[in-house]
């Protein structure tokens, strides 16, 4: 529904809703949150304040940015701020109007700073299980099978290869015996998709990543933490989800106290502040 909307169509529905709100009054403290699409729109409903802001869904990044561009130009009054996924990306977190997550996007961020994966884990997996489970280790699990796989989709793209990266499939490259992502198979898949990248390139590209890329947990995706998460409820959870399920499962089970903690609530805060709007809800 939200796919093809433009920058321009959103803020053209931007002034349509605060005109027939309020009449461009710009003393009215009212702001509108952009954000990249419905899921973050379902994620973010439940925290706002729901009398003074409104929760615009776009058509991914570039709407988001062209949103806040088409605001700026014609010098609207209206309080107008976007969240985008950081995309591996090392622009600052909070520029003007801007939001950026502190991880890849933003299920990512709320995983790093909350303890669903392991609430998740125990609420799903087979009661056998339960008894082996450790506290905290599969945080680091996931982040170890995806560390490779996130660092060469995003270096890979920097240096323009096109390794096709959606055709691989994580359990096609997981070893059961140490229970991760195997490099070499990596490596080889990625090198079947081009007839112009060799092994030998990728795997020199992954080594100058992983000698120069600091907390490369910033770069692995949610969308891949569900795949790597699903692969291990099924592989060591004896329980079988999809990934698009696992991600729900995620946004669920994200208590609010957590979500307090996540560096995108306090840049919320701080634009918020900045504006004199009382954006939150009671969260407890």
């Amino acid at each position: 529904m939200f796919d093809d909307i433009t920058g321009d169509e959103l803020i053209a529905q931007i002034l349509m809703e605060h005109v027939g709100r309020f009449a461009d009054d710009a003393s009215i403290r009212y702001c509108y949150l952009v954000v990249e699409g419905a899921d973050d729109m379902r994620l973010l409903q439940s925290y706002v304040n729901k009398n003074v802001v409104s929760i615009v869904p776009g058509g991914g990044k570039s709407s988001v940015l062209n949103c806040l561009a088409a605001k700026d130009n014609e010098g609207m009054s209206v309080h107008v701020v976007g969240l985008v996924d950081r995309d591996g990306d090392q622009t600052p977190g909070h520029s003007g109007n801007l939001v950026r997550t502190d991880y890849y996007d933003l299920d990512a961020e709320i995983l790093a700073h909350s303890n669903v994966l392991d609430r998740v884990y125990i609420n799903h997996c087979a009661k056998s299980k339960i008894e082996t489970f450790i506290v905290g280790a599969l945080r680091m699990r996931v982040h170890s099978m995806l560390r490779d796989f996130s660092l060469l989709r995003i270096a890979s793209k920097r240096e323009g290869w096109d390794l096709a990266f959606r055709k691989l499939s994580l359990q096609n490259l997981y070893d059961s015996v140490v229970g991760d992502i195997d490099r070499r198979k990596l490596i080889g898949k990625l090198a079947e998709n081009s007839a112009e990248i060799h092994a030998s390139q990728i795997e020199d590209l992954l080594n100058r990543e992983l000698a120069e890329t600091g907390d490369w947990s910033r770069m692995v995706s949610g969308h891949d933490i569900a795949k790597a998460y699903a692969l291990l409820l099924r592989e060591e959870g004896g329980v079988s989800f999809k990934p698009e399920l696992v991600e729900k499962m995620f946004r669920s089970a994200l208590w609010p106290h957590e979500f307090i903690n996540t560096p995108v609530f306090t840049l919320l805060s701080a634009w918020a502040t900045d504006n004199d709007i009382d954006f939150w809800a009671a969260v407890a």
